[in-house]
Protein backbone atom coordinates (compact mmCIF):
# COMPACT_ATOMS: atom_id res chain seq x y z
CA UNK A 1 0.00 0.00 0.00
CA UNK A 2 1.23 3.41 -1.05
CA UNK A 3 0.28 6.83 0.53
CA UNK A 4 0.09 10.21 -1.58
CA UNK A 5 -0.22 13.94 -0.66
CA UNK A 6 -0.95 16.84 -3.14
CA UNK A 7 -1.33 13.29 -5.78
CA UNK A 8 2.77 12.77 -4.91
CA UNK A 9 3.85 9.59 -2.97
CA UNK A 10 4.06 10.46 0.73
CA UNK A 11 7.53 11.19 2.25
CA UNK A 12 7.80 12.39 5.95
CA UNK A 13 10.58 14.89 5.31
CA UNK A 14 8.76 16.68 2.32
CA UNK A 15 5.28 16.39 4.27
CA UNK A 16 7.25 18.44 6.66
CA UNK A 17 8.37 20.82 4.88
CA UNK A 18 5.10 21.59 3.19
CA UNK A 19 3.22 22.09 6.78
CA UNK A 20 6.28 24.61 7.20
CA UNK A 21 6.08 26.50 4.68
CA UNK A 22 2.61 26.75 4.89
CA UNK A 23 2.93 28.15 8.35
CA UNK A 24 5.36 30.19 6.96
CA UNK A 25 3.35 31.42 4.52
CA UNK A 26 0.04 32.05 6.96
CA UNK A 27 2.10 34.01 9.24
CA UNK A 28 3.34 36.31 6.72
CA UNK A 29 -0.18 37.19 5.64
CA UNK A 30 -1.68 37.35 9.51
CA UNK A 31 1.51 39.59 9.86
CA UNK A 32 0.51 41.99 6.42
CA UNK A 33 -2.92 41.89 7.38
CA UNK A 34 -2.70 42.91 11.23
CA UNK A 35 -0.28 46.16 10.72
CA UNK A 36 -1.60 46.97 6.70
CA UNK A 37 -5.17 47.56 8.56
CA UNK A 38 -3.88 49.85 10.60
CA UNK A 39 -4.95 53.49 9.65
CA UNK A 40 -3.53 57.02 11.75
CA UNK A 41 -6.67 58.25 13.07
CA UNK A 42 -6.33 62.01 11.95
CA UNK A 43 -5.05 61.90 8.28
CA UNK A 44 -6.17 58.41 7.26
CA UNK A 45 -2.85 57.08 6.24
CA UNK A 46 -2.34 53.80 5.93
CA UNK A 47 0.89 52.22 6.39
CA UNK A 48 3.24 50.05 3.55
CA UNK A 49 4.16 46.82 4.55
CA UNK A 50 6.67 44.34 3.93
CA UNK A 51 7.41 40.82 5.20
CA UNK A 52 10.26 38.81 4.49
CA UNK A 53 11.72 35.44 5.11
CA UNK A 54 11.30 31.92 4.60
CA UNK A 55 11.65 30.43 8.13
CA UNK A 56 9.93 30.89 11.11
CA UNK A 57 12.56 32.29 13.06
CA UNK A 58 13.48 34.63 10.63
CA UNK A 59 10.44 37.02 9.39
CA UNK A 60 11.35 40.40 9.32
CA UNK A 61 8.30 43.33 8.79
CA UNK A 62 9.06 46.42 7.54
CA UNK A 63 6.43 49.21 7.91
CA UNK A 64 6.99 52.61 6.67
CA UNK A 65 4.49 55.45 6.53
CA UNK A 66 4.53 58.84 7.77
CA UNK A 67 6.51 59.74 11.68
CA UNK A 68 2.41 60.32 12.97
CA UNK A 69 1.55 57.04 11.61
CA UNK A 70 4.30 55.12 12.96
CA UNK A 71 4.15 56.29 16.41
CA UNK A 72 0.27 55.36 16.36
CA UNK A 73 1.25 51.76 15.45
CA UNK A 74 4.58 51.86 17.89
CA UNK A 75 1.61 52.75 20.74
CA UNK A 76 0.42 49.01 20.48
CA UNK A 77 3.33 47.34 19.86
CA UNK A 78 7.15 48.05 21.61
CA UNK A 79 10.44 47.33 19.92
CA UNK A 80 11.22 43.55 19.68
CA UNK A 81 13.50 43.18 23.21
CA UNK A 82 14.23 40.02 25.29
CA UNK A 83 12.26 41.95 28.90
CA UNK A 84 9.05 39.49 28.26
CA UNK A 85 5.60 40.31 27.41
CA UNK A 86 4.28 41.67 31.11
CA UNK A 87 7.05 44.38 30.48
CA UNK A 88 5.71 45.03 26.73
CA UNK A 89 2.30 45.75 27.94
CA UNK A 90 2.96 47.28 30.63
CA UNK A 91 5.03 50.03 28.48
CA UNK A 92 2.74 50.36 26.43
CA UNK A 93 0.60 51.25 28.70
CA UNK A 94 3.17 54.23 29.85
CA UNK A 95 3.12 55.31 26.22
CA UNK A 96 -0.71 55.62 25.95
CA UNK A 97 -0.86 58.24 29.15
CA UNK A 98 1.58 60.35 26.75
CA UNK A 99 -0.23 60.53 23.74
CA UNK A 100 -2.61 63.07 22.53
CA UNK A 101 -5.66 60.79 22.12
CA UNK A 102 -5.45 58.86 25.31
CA UNK A 103 -8.66 57.18 25.07
CA UNK A 104 -8.07 55.87 21.68
CA UNK A 105 -5.36 54.09 23.18
CA UNK A 106 -6.93 52.12 25.08
CA UNK A 107 -8.81 50.56 22.09
CA UNK A 108 -5.59 50.05 20.96
CA UNK A 109 -4.66 47.99 23.97
CA UNK A 110 -7.56 45.61 23.38
CA UNK A 111 -7.12 45.27 19.21
CA UNK A 112 -3.41 44.19 20.08
CA UNK A 113 -4.75 41.21 21.04
CA UNK A 114 -6.65 40.23 18.16
CA UNK A 115 -6.47 38.63 14.68
CA UNK A 116 -3.10 37.15 15.21
CA UNK A 117 -4.01 32.83 16.02
CA UNK A 118 -0.71 32.68 18.11
CA UNK A 119 -2.31 29.49 19.44
CA UNK A 120 -1.79 28.04 15.88
CA UNK A 121 1.92 28.98 16.85
CA UNK A 122 2.96 27.03 19.58
CA UNK A 123 6.51 25.85 20.27
CA UNK A 124 7.78 28.35 16.62
CA UNK A 125 10.55 30.97 17.47
CA UNK A 126 8.30 33.29 15.49
CA UNK A 127 9.97 36.53 15.71
CA UNK A 128 11.41 36.45 19.12
CA UNK A 129 8.89 38.20 21.82
CA UNK A 130 6.82 39.20 19.29
CA UNK A 131 3.99 36.32 19.92
CA UNK A 132 4.48 36.44 23.20
CA UNK A 133 4.03 40.18 23.21
CA UNK A 134 0.86 39.65 21.27
CA UNK A 135 -0.44 37.15 23.85
CA UNK A 136 0.18 39.31 26.77
CA UNK A 137 -2.26 41.33 25.04
CA UNK A 138 -4.85 39.02 24.65
CA UNK A 139 -4.61 37.77 28.00
CA UNK A 140 -5.48 41.35 29.25
CA UNK A 141 -8.16 42.04 26.78
CA UNK A 142 -9.64 39.02 27.86
CA UNK A 143 -9.85 39.80 31.42
CA UNK A 144 -11.36 42.47 33.65
CA UNK A 145 -8.21 44.27 33.54
CA UNK A 146 -8.60 45.79 30.30
CA UNK A 147 -11.35 47.54 31.69
CA UNK A 148 -9.42 48.53 34.78
CA UNK A 149 -7.38 50.41 32.54
CA UNK A 150 -9.73 52.03 30.55
CA UNK A 151 -11.38 53.53 33.70
CA UNK A 152 -7.63 54.22 34.93
CA UNK A 153 -6.77 56.11 32.11
CA UNK A 154 -10.17 58.03 31.54
CA UNK A 155 -8.60 59.78 34.73
CA UNK A 156 -5.43 60.02 33.81
CA UNK A 157 -7.06 62.29 30.58
CA UNK A 158 -8.06 64.86 33.02
CA UNK A 159 -4.70 66.36 32.56
CA UNK A 160 -3.58 68.41 29.67
CA UNK A 161 -2.02 66.49 27.21
CA UNK A 162 1.32 68.48 26.80
CA UNK A 163 1.60 67.49 30.71
CA UNK A 164 1.01 64.03 29.75
CA UNK A 165 3.44 63.76 27.07
CA UNK A 166 6.22 65.49 29.43
CA UNK A 167 5.29 62.72 31.75
CA UNK A 168 5.49 60.10 29.86
CA UNK A 169 8.91 61.58 28.10
CA UNK A 170 10.50 61.87 31.50
CA UNK A 171 9.49 58.45 32.11
CA UNK A 172 11.37 57.53 29.02
CA UNK A 173 14.61 59.64 30.01
CA UNK A 174 14.95 58.15 33.14
CA UNK A 175 14.45 54.49 31.50
CA UNK A 176 11.12 54.11 34.07
CA UNK A 177 8.96 53.65 31.39
CA UNK A 178 8.44 49.69 32.09
CA UNK A 179 8.86 49.90 35.98
CA UNK A 180 6.13 52.54 35.97
CA UNK A 181 3.62 50.38 34.04
CA UNK A 182 4.51 47.31 35.26
CA UNK A 183 3.45 49.21 38.76
CA UNK A 184 0.59 50.61 37.50
CA UNK A 185 -0.76 46.83 36.06
CA UNK A 186 0.10 45.46 39.97
CA UNK A 187 -1.87 48.12 41.02
CA UNK A 188 -4.68 47.79 38.75
CA UNK A 189 -4.82 43.77 39.35
CA UNK A 190 -5.47 44.55 43.21
CA UNK A 191 -8.03 46.75 42.82
CA UNK A 192 -11.50 45.18 44.12
CA UNK A 193 -14.02 47.61 43.21
CA UNK A 194 -15.09 49.02 39.46
CA UNK A 195 -14.89 52.82 40.89
CA UNK A 196 -11.50 52.72 42.24
CA UNK A 197 -9.28 52.98 38.88
CA UNK A 198 -10.80 55.93 37.67
CA UNK A 199 -9.77 57.62 41.26
CA UNK A 200 -6.61 56.14 40.76
CA UNK A 201 -6.01 57.95 37.46
CA UNK A 202 -7.71 60.76 38.66
CA UNK A 203 -4.96 61.05 41.63
CA UNK A 204 -2.00 60.91 38.80
CA UNK A 205 -3.61 63.53 36.68
CA UNK A 206 -3.34 65.53 39.56
CA UNK A 207 0.33 64.61 40.02
CA UNK A 208 1.17 64.95 36.28
CA UNK A 209 -0.25 68.58 36.59
CA UNK A 210 2.20 69.15 39.02
CA UNK A 211 -0.44 69.96 41.97
CA UNK A 212 1.12 66.53 43.93
CA UNK A 213 4.50 65.17 44.06
CA UNK A 214 5.23 61.40 42.93
CA UNK A 215 5.52 60.37 46.33
CA UNK A 216 1.71 61.63 47.37
CA UNK A 217 0.32 60.04 44.64
CA UNK A 218 1.41 56.68 44.68
CA UNK A 219 0.84 56.82 48.33
CA UNK A 220 -2.79 57.73 47.51
CA UNK A 221 -3.09 55.19 45.17
CA UNK A 222 -2.45 52.65 47.74
CA UNK A 223 -4.41 54.36 50.84
CA UNK A 224 -7.45 53.53 47.64
CA UNK A 225 -6.19 50.20 47.46
CA UNK A 226 -6.71 48.87 50.90
CA UNK A 227 -9.99 50.75 51.66
CA UNK A 228 -13.32 49.86 51.31
CA UNK A 229 -14.87 51.18 48.25
CA UNK A 230 -18.13 52.50 49.86
CA UNK A 231 -15.76 54.14 52.91
CA UNK A 232 -13.74 56.76 50.16
CA UNK A 233 -17.67 57.61 49.53
CA UNK A 234 -17.98 58.63 52.91
CA UNK A 235 -15.59 61.54 52.63
CA UNK A 236 -18.13 63.66 50.03
CA UNK A 237 -20.21 64.03 52.65
CA UNK A 238 -17.35 64.11 55.76
CA UNK A 239 -17.89 66.24 58.53
CA UNK A 240 -15.08 67.66 60.68
CA UNK A 241 -16.31 66.35 64.59
CA UNK A 242 -17.96 63.49 66.25
CA UNK A 243 -19.52 60.99 63.57
CA UNK A 244 -22.38 59.57 65.35
CA UNK A 245 -23.89 56.75 62.80
CA UNK A 246 -20.70 57.08 60.58
CA UNK A 247 -17.61 56.50 63.66
CA UNK A 248 -17.12 52.79 62.24
CA UNK A 249 -16.29 54.37 58.91
CA UNK A 250 -14.67 57.43 60.26
CA UNK A 251 -12.21 54.91 61.97
CA UNK A 252 -11.85 52.80 59.17
CA UNK A 253 -10.63 55.66 57.06
CA UNK A 254 -8.52 56.71 59.98
CA UNK A 255 -6.92 53.39 59.84
CA UNK A 256 -5.94 53.99 56.07
CA UNK A 257 -4.67 57.13 56.80
CA UNK A 258 -7.14 59.46 55.42
CA UNK A 259 -8.60 61.10 58.56
CA UNK A 260 -6.43 62.73 61.60
CA UNK A 261 -7.73 62.44 65.19
CA UNK A 262 -8.67 65.93 66.48
CA UNK A 263 -9.70 65.01 70.17
CA UNK A 264 -12.23 63.26 72.20
CA UNK A 265 -15.62 64.58 73.11
CA UNK A 266 -17.80 63.40 76.28
CA UNK A 267 -20.78 63.90 74.24
CA UNK A 268 -24.30 64.65 76.27
CA UNK A 269 -26.21 62.68 78.88
CA UNK A 270 -28.86 60.66 77.25
CA UNK A 271 -27.25 60.40 73.72
CA UNK A 272 -24.63 57.86 73.05
CA UNK A 273 -23.80 58.91 69.45
CA UNK A 274 -22.87 62.50 70.59
CA UNK A 275 -19.59 61.49 72.05
CA UNK A 276 -16.31 60.10 71.06
CA UNK A 277 -13.30 60.57 68.44
CA UNK A 278 -13.65 63.69 66.56
CA UNK A 279 -11.97 63.50 62.90
CA UNK A 280 -11.13 65.65 60.33
CA UNK A 281 -9.46 65.09 57.14
CA UNK A 282 -5.62 64.73 56.60
CA UNK A 283 -3.46 66.05 54.30
CA UNK A 284 -4.37 63.32 52.01
CA UNK A 285 -8.13 63.36 52.67
CA UNK A 286 -7.97 66.78 51.68
CA UNK A 287 -6.74 65.80 48.11
CA UNK A 288 -8.36 62.76 47.91
CA UNK A 289 -11.55 64.46 48.34
CA UNK A 290 -10.71 67.30 45.93
CA UNK A 291 -9.28 65.20 42.95
CA UNK A 292 -10.75 62.08 43.44
CA UNK A 293 -13.97 62.57 42.14
CA UNK A 294 -13.92 65.31 40.04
Amino acid sequence: MSMTFNGKPFNANSFQNELMSAAVDAVKEELFDRFASRREPRSGEFPTVRVFGDELDDIRLKIEGSQALIEHIELGLEPEDQSGPSQRVSSVISKIIGSEKLIDGVSLLADAGLNIGTEVLEGFPLVGSLVNGLRAFSEVKNSLELRKIEKFLQGVAQADYAKRKQFTDGLRTSGELESFGENILLLMSRLDDMSKPGIVGRVLSVHIEGHIDYEKAMRLAAIVDRSYASDLTYLKSFTPGVQREGTDIAAMLFSVGLLRSAGFDGGLIGDDLSGGTLYDLNEYGKILLEYGWR
